[in-house]
């Protein structure tokens, strides 16, 4: 990815280490996990368009990027947030980033503006867009604040302003451009991560596996395939794929047959990684 980024604007990668450590040694971890997952398959997606736009890796990746690309030439002296610009930083053709941005013009979730002087638009998130694409982190912080308490817990003061959420996603964009993605540790979250609504599928096995069997979700295509909207087949491909790599299984009847336990560890672990990596963002933010 070409894009300038600062060398100030997250702490150093041992802060997020230490967090992570100490999220790891928890004993509310499992509960933590469950919780985080439960939120996730509870979010109401929206229409397909909307779904389609967010809940596949690639895509999520290009309005990530948009967020950062506008927080970094509106607060951090970068360069205007055009569509030249998020094409050339995007892991997408050019012609799927532009695609996926008509998608967001189409959704009413850009805001309108010009770079002075020049015809090149800005590509704005209005704030619906910003708050779905952090909605993932807003749910890790919840579950932070949980275990840590703050004083003042930050997950309400991030997810009452849209500024501040665009922040966060800036601070999270420049920690991956430093030290790479959280979710290449993690293969088996990642490939689910690329598919169609993967992490919301992964998201409801991991609760069915940590939650109380009473509140474990269902798991059949037909349940799944509707939260989703996509069709069963899909589902069952993803459910079909888990099995034959021995991470999960279904019974046949909506429940969770059985769950290898590294995977079912190393999503712990991704989970712990990601309250981590939200929470000192989120403190380094608030203390500025």
């Amino acid at each position: 990815m070409h894009v300038r980024v600062e060398a100030e604007p997250i702490p150093p990668v041992t802060v997020f280490e230490a967090r992570t450590d100490a999220f790891l040694s928890d004993r509310r971890l499992s509960a933590a996990t469950a919780t985080y997952c439960s939120e996730m398959i509870a979010l109401d997606g929206g229409d397909w368009p909307m779904v389609k736009l967010f809940n596949q890796f690639g895509r999520y990746m290009v309005s990530f990027l948009l967020i950062h690309h506008y927080q970094a030439w509106r607060h951090h002296g970068g360069p205007p947030p055009t569509l030249r610009l998020l094409q050339s930083s995007s892991s997408l053709s050019s012609r799927q980033t532009a695609s996926v941005v008509a998608g967001l013009r189409a959704g009413s979730l850009l805001a309108p503006g010009t770079v002075d002087g020049q015809r090149a638009r800005i590509l704005a998130p209005a704030p619906p867009l910003t708050a779905a694409i952090a909605s993932s982190a807003l749910a890790f912080l919840r579950v932070a604040d949980t275990i840590e308490a703050p004083v003042r817990p930050r997950a309400p003061m991030f997810e009452a302003d849209p500024a501040l959420q665009n922040e966060l996603i800036y601070r999270s964009a420049a920690f991956v451009f430093a030290h790479g993605s959280l979710l290449d540790p993690h293969p088996g979250v990642n490939h689910f991560t690329i598919k169609d609504c993967g992490y919301i599928v992964l998201t409801a096995v991991m609760a069915a596996a940590l939650a109380p069997k009473a509140d474990a979700p269902s798991l059949s295509c037909r349940s799944l395939a509707r939260q989703c909207r996509v069709s069963r087949s899909h589902i069952g491909n993803l459910m079909a794929h888990a099995e034959r790599e021995r991470w999960f299984a279904t019974d046949g009847l909506g429940r969770l047959a059985w769950v290898d336990e590294g995977f079912l560890e190393s999503f712990k672990v991704w989970t712990a990684r990601q309250m981590a990596h939200h929470a000192v963002l989120a403190d380094f933010i608030l203390a500025e």
